[in-house]
Formats: C-alpha cells, sequence, structure tokens
C-alpha cells in the first residue's frame, strides 16, 4: 500500500470518527433543548456505515458504544426514565447483528440500492424492537395482540404517534446512508487498487 493511500484513509478515518461524533454530540443537544430533530438522528446508518468502513473493532465499537452512552444518558438523565438493564442489553444484540449484518453485505455497502436497503431494513428491525420494549414495560398498554399493534402505530395517547419516529428515523438514516456512500465507494475502490486479495476477502 503506498504512503499516498494510506496518508487518505487516515484522513478518511478522522473525518468519519468526526462526524459520527458530531451527529452524537447534536442528538444530545436536541434531546436537552427538546428538538424536533432528535427524531432524525441516524444511528441505525452511522453503526452499519461504520462497520464496513472500520475494519478493526475498535474502530467501529467506539462509536457503537458512545451512542449507547448517549441514549442511556437521554432516556434516563433527560427524559428521566427508570433505567432496565434490560433495554440496553437488547440493543447492544442489536448493534452485534448490525454489524454482521454490514459484514454479509461486504463491498455491496457501496453500492447505493443494497445500503438503502440495508439501512432501510435496519431502520424497521429497530423501530419494532424499541416499541416492543416499550410494550412490555409500559403500562398504558395492554399485554395483548391489540395493545401491541398500538405500541407499533399510535403509541401512547401522551405522545406523538410512534409511527411519526419511524418516518424521522427512516429519512435520517437514509439521508447519512446516501451521503456517505461516495466516502466507502472511494475507500474500497483504492484498497482494491492497493491491494486485490484484500478487496476479494471483503465480498
Amino acid at each position: 500500500m503506498s504512503s499516498s493511500t494510506s496518508s487518505d484513509q487516515r484522513a478518511a478515518l478522522i473525518a468519519s470518527v468526526a462526524l459520527f461524533f458530531s451527529i452524537i454530540a447534536l442528538r444530545l443537544v436536541f434531546a436537552t433543548t427538546g428538538s424536533s430533530l432528535m427524531g432524525y438522528s441516524p444511528m441505525i446508518a452511522m453503526v452499519l456505515c461504520a462497520a464496513y468502513f472500520f475494519r478493526k473493532p475498535v474502530q467501529w465499537l467506539v462509536p457503537a458504544a458512545a451512542y449507547l452512552i448517549s441514549d442511556i444518558w437521554i432516556t434516563v438523565g433527560i427524559y428521566e426514565h427508570s433505567f432496565s438493564i434490560v433495554t440496553p442489553l437488547v440493543f447492544v444484540a442489536f448493534y452485534i447483528g448490525l454489524v454482521a449484518f454490514s459484514r454479509r453485505m461486504g463491498n455491496r455497502m457501496t453500492r447505493l440500492l443494497p445500503a438503502l436497503f440495508a439501512t432501510a431494513t435496519g431502520a424497521l428491525a429497530f423501530y419494532l424492537i424499541a416499541n416492543t420494549l416499550s410494550w412490555v414495560g409500559n403500562p398504558v398498554y395492554d399485554k395483548s395482540l391489540a395493545g401491541w399493534i398500538q405500541a407499533q402505530t399510535t403509541g401512547d395517547p401522551a405522545f406523538a404517534p410512534t409511527w411519526t419516529f419511524f418516518r424521522a428515523s427512516l429519512v435520517g438514516n437514509l439521508l447519512f446512508t446516501a451521503a456517505f456512500i461516495p466516502l466507502a465507494h472511494r475507500k474500497s475502490q483504492r484498497v482494491q487498487a492497493a491491494d486485490p486479495v484484500c478487496s476479494v476477502n471483503q465480498h
């Protein structure tokens, strides 16, 4: 691998990490101020793209862990909901599944339609899991099929319908993925040029 390629990859890595942590910081600001932009946080796209772009585990674990910690802080510290160890454990398992999914996709993550499909699938899965946890823990829902459907659609009457949060999440995640594709595609092309064996192993 040439020094120029290595330098470009380091610059891309630094830029990506800065982008991820900037989004996390903005999410905390939006949550603190009660901004409606909070719902557009592209968590799913961040994990999928980081898992593809960062080959060393620590490189994608740090953004994912930071996001999870910020989510716990928002839930307990800002929204003042009770803390349950079950919720972060479920989301850790979900993040691991996203990483495995992204690695399975391989260089297809550099193509627009497959990457958008992966992002939409992840966003839908997160929506169903998060609302199912809410259905289990929130006493406002009947513990029945009708109550579960309410949790997935109209939600708690005291808040906006849950489907509107899914809409915001889907938009935010798809926009992030669409913006990330050129960077990921450039990285893939440089890896193929510098190390064809490595590029074959990514498929």
